[in-house]
């Protein structure tokens, strides 16, 4: 791990097993320590949501990326509601939702004020 060869080959592996949705993340991607969570954050999971979302309810809105400037971008939000349990714990609230079969996604947003 971490030569050049083996990096390009996760790179290949990633843009293969997403279709391409994920080249431009991947395009840099290479196996130091700093990179482990972003590679961790773009798996491509497959599985179905046990209660789906209604596209209907998809909106757009801003989505405030990890940087410095306090960068944002414009994407689509998938919003749900229901009866779920909210966490909260010091510096962050959580969230899980259900996966078809026995799985759960969880969402972890940290406090306001707090970095990544």
């Amino acid at each position: 791990m971490g030569s050049e060869e083996f990096n390009q080959a996760l790179r290949d592996w990633i843009n293969e097993q997403t279709g391409g949705l994920l080249e431009a993340q991947a395009d840099g991607l290479s196996m130091d320590p700093e990179t482990v969570m972003a590679l961790a954050s773009t798996i491509y999971y497959r599985a179905k949501w046990h209660s789906e979302f209604n596209e209907a309810g998809t909106e757009k809105g801003l989505f405030h990326l990890f940087s410095a400037d306090g960068e944002t971008v414009e994407c689509d939000f998938m919003h749900k509601g229901g009866s779920n349990t909210y966490y909260w714990a010091d510096q962050f609230g959580a969230v899980a939702l259900s996966l078809e079969g026995s799985g759960k996604m969880w969402f972890l947003l940290p406090d306001d004020g707090m970095d990544g």
